[in-house]
């Protein structure tokens, strides 16, 4: 019976050590540095190459500055610009005298609940920064939820540019950082006092960032939508103007 007993009490012994050593293996570790459980911010650096034959953003362009026959195709003289971003998507932009009419309109101004991609109406193409707002949707295929993509590291390294086509020329912007807002709305700020410390602000707390120069004579495009991530929050997509020097 001792033998019986001893036996079982080595057994348990091996049972509690063995769980242990799960423990330290398999369960995931509290950070003791991230006390509020907050996403660290990765850095993306970007490989130089010298003076390319044809640069990267280049191969994206429209070449096609004239949108009037789109405008005649939608009969709506409120569209403005084309929004593109290889493998995201390809969008017409309107702008209007406020930020509520293409909430729930169509480019066809026709009420639709999915509405339309806009510009901001304090802005314009030639703006210091220009904001673009759409609708997300876990019901509806629309262009913005694709920006949840960025969501993604490798697709975020992958796929640096966007390219805005208006009516005489094409801005080429290589994406900045992608981010989740609650509060702080700094991307709404569309005239900055002061570039560089917007900027800082625009990249703090973003979930990617791509390691990219700038100062006080930088220009900005700021894409804008909801995150179904988290109630009333949003997802905001920051991207510099290239030189094209």
């Amino acid at each position: 019976m001792k033998g019986k007993s001893l036996f079982k009490k080595i057994l348990s012994l091996l049972a509690i050590v063995l769980f242990v050593i799960l423990s330290f293996v398999f369960i995931p570790k509290i950070k003791i540095n991230n006390p509020d459980n907050k996403r660290e911010t990765i850095v993306i650096d970007k490989e130089e190459v010298e003076d390319p034959v044809v640069k990267d953003w280049e191969k994206y362009y429209k070449n096609e500055t004239d949108l009037s026959s789109i405008r005649e195709k939608y009969d709506n003289n409120d569209i403005i610009a084309e929004l593109y971003i290889p493998d995201v998507f390809d969008v017409y932009i309107a702008k209007t005298s406020n930020n509520e009419y293409y909430l729930d309109h169509s480019l066809y101004r026709k009420k639709d609940i999915k509405g339309a991609e806009y510009m901001d109406y304090r802005v314009d193409i030639d703006s210091e920064q220009i904001n673009i707002y759409g609708h997300n949707s876990s019901t509806f295929n629309i262009p913005f939820r694709q920006l949840e993509k960025f969501l993604k590291q490798e697709f975020f390294e992958e796929h640096p540019y966007i390219i805005l086509t208006y009516d005489g020329g094409e801005k080429a912007y290589e994406i900045l950082s992608i981010k989740e807002v609650s509060k702080d709305y700094e991307h709404m700020k569309v005239k900055p006092d002061n570039m560089v410390e917007h900027i800082d602000k625009l990249k703090n707390d973003s979930i990617f960032v791509r390691n990219l120069k700038y100062d006080e004579n930088t220009r900005l495009l700021v894409l804008q939508t909801c995150s179904y991530a988290h109630e009333d929050n949003y997802y905001v997509i920051t991207a510099i103007e290239i030189d094209k020097k």
